[in-house]
């Protein structure tokens, strides 16, 4: 049920879809992706945590994986089970997840 209000604007007119597809094709992933990377690497020195989906399909979690191993800033919280929205199908564990995290940084 929850996850039939993102569906809602796909269901009422194509308009949505289309402009979902424009936006995908016009992300530059190959230009911006480097470019996020770079600034989470070199720039971005604030404790961060990643909670993230390990069956996500749309998502692969080795790129996150490899940028949290090598920054002692970067937390990362892999949920076995989720995938896509794991916020949806398991906020008791982002709830629990998150509030692990903040306790630690309020040390």
């Amino acid at each position: 049920e929850t996850l039939a209000i993102y569906r809602q604007p796909w269901l009422k007119t194509s308009a949505a879809g289309r402009a979902l597809m424009a936006a995908t094709k016009n992300l530059q992933l190959a230009t911006v992706l480097p470019t996020i990377g770079d600034r989470l690497q070199n720039h971005w020195q604030k404790p961060t945590c990643f909670i993230w989906g390990a069956l996500d399909p749309w998502l692969p979690i080795d790129p996150i994986q490899s940028l949290v191993n090598h920054h002692s800033h970067l937390d990362l919280v892999t949920l076995p089970a989720a995938k896509h929205y794991p916020q949806e199908h398991f906020p008791q564990d982002v709830g629990d997840a998150l509030t692990t995290f903040l306790r630690r940084q309020a040390l």
